[in-house]
């Protein structure tokens, strides 16, 4: 599930710049929503350190199933990512 539209600044950016989409994503609002696309945007970019930062920051707000299967699965994507 993509919480921006295809045609958002920080989606248009990750097919371009992924570090233009970071910093976008970064200035979304501390709220459900930005975190959920902070989170999307870390494991599409498959940096580990944001993304287990962005994990634990959409955890704080009590996300649904779904977001919480993001959330699990960004942690197996870092302990993937570690392995390797």
């Amino acid at each position: 599930m993509r919480v921006l539209p295809r045609d958002s600044p920080v989606q248009v950016a990750l097919r371009s710049d992924p570090d233009e989409a970071k910093r976008l994503a970064d200035e979304l609002p501390d709220e459900s929503w930005g975190a959920q696309a902070r989170l999307e945007v870390a494991g599409q970019t498959q940096d580990k350190e944001r993304l287990v930062r962005a994990a634990d920051d959409f955890a704080r707000f009590g996300p649904d199933a779904h977001g919480e299967l993001q959330i699990a699965r960004a942690f197996a994507e870092v302990t993937s990512l570690e392995v390797v």
